[in-house]
């Protein structure tokens, strides 16, 4: 390809007669965004799917009273590499990755919590 100058993101519109020119999105740019888009919609599923997944385990551990088929090992592993990720998040300022693991790490934090409390069945029994 010689002779040719590398596709540039920007390109001037009209010159305005001494004036910085106008600049408008290269095709290239335009889809940049689109695949940020994309990647943002996956991410907040992701998001929502991690949080939502401990509701039915807790609901179920609040109604029966009862947490024995709970693993402590398990949860004990959650909730450290939920934290773990809150801490990477804050580090590296990507929020988007500190509120979704925090969300999670409290939906985490009660299931385990409720395994400390119901692990030999209901206290009030």
């Amino acid at each position: 390809m010689k002779g040719r100058s590398p596709r540039r993101f920007w390109r001037p519109l009209a010159r305005n007669n001494g004036r910085p020119p106008v600049f408008a999105l290269h095709d290239t740019q335009r889809r940049l965004r689109m695949s940020d888009l994309a990647a943002n919609i996956v991410g907040s599923a992701a998001a929502v799917c991690s949080v939502t997944s401990f509701a039915p385990q807790a609901f179920k551990i609040w109604k029966e009273r009862d947490a024995s088929s709970v693993s402590l090992k398990t949860y004990s592993l959650t909730v450290t590499c939920f934290a773990l990720w809150v801490a990477y998040g804050v580090m590296t300022t990507a929020w988007p990755v500190t509120v979704a693991n925090a969300c999670a790490l409290v939906m985490a934090a009660c299931v385990l919590a409720m395994k400390w409390r119901f692990r030999d069945g209901d206290p009030k029994k």
